[in-house]
Order: C-alpha cells, then sequence, then structure tokens
C-alpha cells in the first residue's frame, strides 16, 4: 500500500524533482521558498518509503520465521510442504518489493538536514535572495568514494581498513545583512573489518566505522558594512576559548573561515542544524557593524 502511494507521489512531481529522486544528487540555485517547495514533496515521498521499507522488512522477518519451521515441520508432515511453498512465494513478492524500496529510498541527510538548514536560513535571508546547493546522496561508504586499502596483522588479528572521502554538501547563500555564507562539509571514513580465532577456534569477524566530519563555514564580509577584529600576523583571529579564525583580505571585501570536525562511530552520521549554525557563530562574533 505505502509503495502505491509513494509512486503515486512520483508521478506528481516536476521533471527536477523526478531526476533528484532518481540520481540522488542536485546542482541548482534558487530562492529559500523554491527550495522548501522542492523539497516538501520529496521529504513526504522519502518518509512514506522509509515507513513501507520497515513494515516490508518486518513482514519478511515473520514470514522468513514461519517458513523455517514449516519447512522443518514439513519432513515430519509432508502436508505443511505446499504451505511451505505459499510462504515461500510470498517471502519472494516481499523481497521484490523491498529491493524497490531500496533504489527509490534517499538518504536521511536530506530528510533530516538539509531540508531543515534551508528552513532556518530562510528566516536569515530576504524572500528574493538565492542558495546555490550542491549535494550528491550517493556518496559514502560504496566503491566510487574509496580512497585506499590496506591489510595489516596486529597481536594476531587480521586488520583490514578502508578509506573513503567525499562531499555532503556545498552550498553557498546571499543573507539579508548583505554577507555572504559559504558552507561545505567533507567527510572522511574508516571501515575496519577486524578478524580473529576465538578460544573455540571458530573465526570471528568485526566491523568498526569511525566517520570524520568537516565543517567548513565562511563569511564574505564587505568592509564597508562590517569592521572586522584585528588579525594576527598569521592571518588568524583569535576568540575566547582558543577558537581560531582564518582572515583572507579580498580588496573591498574580507573572508572570515571557522572550522570544526565532529568525530561519529556511525556508518552514516547525519550533520546537525546546530552544529552547522555553531561554525557560523565565531565568524560573525570577529565582526562590528558599521
Amino acid at each position: 500500500m505505502s509503495l502505491r502511494k509513494a509512486l503515486q507521489l512520483k508521478t506528481l512531481f516536476t521533471a527536477e524533482q523526478n531526476l533528484f529522486a532518481d540520481e540522488k544528487k542536485i546542482a541548482a540555485t534558487k530562492t529559500p521558498a523554491e527550495w522548501i517547495d522542492f523539497f516538501e514533496e520529496l521529504v513526504e515521498f522519502d518518509e512514506i518509503v522509509d515507513a513501507a521499507y520497515d513494515k516490508v522488512g518486518n513482514a519478511m522477518i515473520g514470514f522468513g520465521v514461519v517458513g523455517v519451521i514449516c519447512f522443518i515441520v514439513a519432513f515430519f508432515f509432508p502436508p505443511l510442504f505446499m504451505f511451505f511453498l505459499v510462504l515461500l512465494m510470498v517471502f519472494l513478492v516481499l523481497w521484490s518489493r523491498q529491493k524497490q524500496l531500496i533504489k527509490l529510498n534517499i538518504e536521511n541527510r536530506m530528510r533530516h538536514f538539509v531540508y531543515p538548514l534551508i528552513r532556518v536560513l530562510a528566516q536569515e535571508m530576504e524572500a528574493d535572495g538565492m542558495i546555490h546547493i550542491e549535494a550528491d546522496f550517493k556518496t559514502g561508504l560504496n566503491p566510487t568514494c574509496q580512497t585506499n586499502n590496506e591489510k595489516k596483522k596486529i597481536n594476531g588479528r587480521n586488520i583490514d581498513s578502508t578509506y573513503y572521502a567525499y562531499d555532503v554538501l556545498q552550498l553557498t547563500a546571499k543573507l539579508a545583512d548583505k554577507n555572504e555564507l559559504h558552507l561545505a562539509i567533507h567527510e572522511q571514513a574508516r571501515m575496519n573489518k577486524v578478524g580473529k580465532y576465538n578460544a573455540r577456534g571458530k573465526y570471528k569477524t568485526k566491523t568498526k566505522y569511525k566517520v570524520k566530519t568537516a565543517f567548513e563555514s565562511s563569511l564574505v564580509v564587505k568592509k564597508q558594512n562590517f569592521t572586522l577584529k584585528k588579525a594576527s600576523a598569521d592571518g588568524t583571529i583569535s576568540l575566547e576559548g582558543g577558537k581560531k579564525l582564518y582572515v583572507k583580505d579580498k580588496g573591498d571585501k574580507v573572508i572570515v573561515t571557522n572550522f570544526h570536525q565532529v568525530i561519529s562511530t556511525e556508518t552514516y552520521p547525519i550533520p546537525t542544524v546546530p552544529q552547522v549554525l555553531g561554525t557560523i557563530a565565531p565568524c560573525y562574533q570577529a565582526l562590528q557593524q558599521n
């Protein structure tokens, strides 16, 4: 039912929305209102797909367990074998639907991060201000993003390390205070497969993840509108708590940049709006409006 609803909703998409839903990436410039309109139906679509995926997954587990039990019991009571075949057919139908849902699914960063971020930025922009977004939601722990692989043996453990690097989001926005915001989010990930023999002589493997999410926020400021705290000889401004900002002079403009890094052990950590705002706020601490 949910799969049918998702497919029906997809038929109402614009050509651009359909392309995004299929390719899972976008590079475009729109006003805040246009971006909100663009993502609203996609967010609803993704919620339906995720809910359907969970339902189908739970149903597959249930039919799978019952099917295994029926198969075993059928050796002692043959008439149950026909019932097992029916369960197997249902399981295969569910499996086919799950494959469709996986293909339709959009990575949760769109729904839980990019869309809320745009709604927040819209409050800090003029109605006709423009936001440029480049995002690829197919990036992550997949072969296209792999940068290196190494294998080593330490204390009887076999460690297979695979490294990945990919961009999460690049965004540019013209704010109402006439400053221009540049936001870039990049991730570097390491997947460790650690294998060793236990006391019983069985070989066991565990997979561990470490993902570094780097936030780079820059404000392009016109000198006629803001006064900047004096930078040191190395082009940095020190704030309370030891935080350093990086400054570049560009004639009548100055670029103030802040870097922040978050480390996670999740496979696909989702950046948050507070994390982004937390990297932008220090840039404003270095400014004083004229």
